[in-house]
């Protein structure tokens, strides 16, 4: 028998038309796929997708409520918690539970699924499990988008690498200013204020958070500094070792 769904009386917001859209293309999980490596992708792709980490944790609460077999072709992953019991898992008040799904259902995450009463509620066949009639939310948005989720996963993997590989050389470039800063002071060497300039360097923050174009361009400002440092060191030592030494008498 397959699962009863209702639109209900609900007047549906543009965003919960296009979550609806979405969903009717679900047409059941491939063999190597389950919910759990949908849960996965999304969880890591969500960060670089904007979304909230309170839409994350609930996606990862109303996942729980969902069984295998929700996820075959003829069957929807359709739950139906209570308000109350997402108020106690999720720690939040019922205004804050009903804004997290409204919330939900404008990321295209999941799509409303009502009663005539607007009550969620479903039942199950008792032998197979399978869902006979429910009334909830329907998570079949999520498995629809993995592949997104997984493009998103990459490309904030290779974000998180490229990032790292920056920072790394950031930190070297201060770390090579600090010691030619440390050996114009030690060798008296005029012309600038080495300190002031090793100091300006070490002030050229970035925060962590702030566009790849936005750190890159800081490496390569410090970098740059250390290369001219350098040059300048550089031209005075060997300037220092070639010069003639006094005649002896």
């Amino acid at each position: 028998v397959y699962p009863r769904f209702a639109a209900g009386l609900r007047r549906l917001p543009p965003e919960a038309v296009n979550a609806s859209a979405i969903a009717e293309r679900f047409g059941g999980l491939p063999p190597n796929l389950s919910r759990g490596r949908i849960l996965a992708a999304f969880k890591r792709a969500a960060p670089w997708l904007g979304i909230a980490p309170r839409l994350r944790d609930a996606i990862d609460t109303l996942m729980a409520y969902s069984q295998p077999q929700d996820w075959e072709a003829d069957s929807r992953p359709i739950v139906w918690p209570s308000n109350n019991a997402l108020q106690e898992q999720l720690g939040l008040c019922r205004r804050q539970v009903q804004y997290l799904i409204r919330a939900l259902v404008d990321e295209r995450l999941i799509v409303p699924v009502d009663s005539p009463t607007g009550r969620r509620w479903g039942r199950r066949h008792p032998v197979t499990g399978k869902i006979v009639e429910a009334y909830g939310l329907d998570l079949s948005p999520l498995a629809v988008r993995y592949p997104e989720f997984m493009a998103a996963a990459e490309r904030a993997r290779e974000d998180r690498e490229a990032r790292t590989r920056l920072r790394r050389r950031l930190t070297i470039a201060r770390k090579a200013i600090r010691q030619i800063s440390e050996a114009a002071l030690e060798a008296d060497l005029a012309g600038r204020d080495w300190q002031q300039w090793a100091e300006d360097a070490a002030a050229k923050d970035v925060d962590s958070d702030a566009p790849l174009q936005t750190l890159l361009r800081a490496v390569r400002d410090l970098e740059a500094r250390r290369l001219e440092g350098e040059a300048v060191l550089k031209a005075a030592f060997v300037s220092e070792d070639n010069a003639p030494s006094d005649a002896l008498d």
